[in-house]
């Protein structure tokens, strides 16, 4: 069985900044996320019934969603990968 995720990017529901919705395709469980940290956490958690052990996560984002939002999401994860590299 493969373990696939899905995290999709909008813009949150007070149209300021972004969410994120992680939907595990097995479960079909889905929960927002307000931010990447909160992303990060909440994937691990929901990693946990699969051992941790998660195959893909397929990322999607809403048609017009600001480019600079994304950009705002690259360095945000960039920052999170390094966090947790140092917690290594």
């Amino acid at each position: 069985m493969e373990v696939i995720f899905r995290a999709h990017i909008k813009k949150a529901a007070n149209q300021l900044g972004y969410e994120i919705v992680l939907s595990d395709s097995i479960s079909g469980e889905s929960i927002v996320c307000s931010d990447v940290r909160d992303f990060s956490t909440k994937i691990e958690q929901m990693g946990l019934a699969y051992k941790g052990t998660i195959d893909q996560v397929i990322w999607s984002k809403d048609d017009d969603l600001h480019p600079l939002i994304l950009d705002n999401i690259r360095l945000e994860m960039m920052h999170e990968e390094q966090e947790i590299k140092g917690e290594s």
